[in-house]
């Protein structure tokens, strides 16, 4: 026969039991919901959509490869991802688009993207530049801005050329 403190125990380790439940699916709900917000500076539903964007304007694809799953991409798209001057910057510079990586996707292991978060960058479907991993907002613009943007836009149209000093500075 169980004694009453032994009851009283069990009672509460069952109402503390239920309510880390309620409380973890409230901050499990509450993840989701930020997760699932939009990124509008990455406009493009699919890699070839940006491909061939990318192509007509002679702008880079940047390809962001991320997961619901994963705590580092949720903490980018929160800050860095986020941030009106880094999605200005994506939405002028660049075609985004958005691999999810939640389950295997056969484009981001085409793009041999073994870490998320990844960011690469493409011109003529060639990768030029990539990020792997959580970087801060300000690391994370002064990667940006370095690969995308009118200096990069010229090198890469003129490669091995020497800069004129109008192109200089970003």
């Amino acid at each position: 026969m169980a004694s009453r403190g032994s009851r009283s125990r069990g009672k509460g380790v069952l109402i503390v039991s239920v309510l880390l439940f309620v409380v973890f699916g409230v901050l499990a709900r509450w993840g989701e919901s930020r997760r699932k917000e939009p990124l509008p500076a990455f406009r493009h539903a699919t890699l070839t959509e940006a491909r061939d964007a990318a192509a007509a304007s002679g702008l880079p694809v940047l390809v962001y490869v991320s997961a619901d799953w994963c705590a580092p991409c949720t903490r980018l798209r929160a800050e860095a991802l986020s941030d009106p001057e880094i999605s200005r910057w994506i939405r002028e510079n660049t075609h985004g688009v958005i691999l999810d990586a939640t389950t295997p996707n056969p484009e981001a292991a085409a793009l041999r993207v073994y870490t998320i978060p990844t960011m690469l960058v493409m011109r003529d479907g060639q990768i030029v530049a990539k990020l792997e991993g959580y970087r801060d907002t300000a690391a994370f613009r002064q990667w940006l801005t370095g690969v995308t943007g009118a200096v990069a836009d010229w090198k890469h149209r003129n490669p091995g050329a020497v800069q004129p000093a109008a192109t200089q500075g970003g």
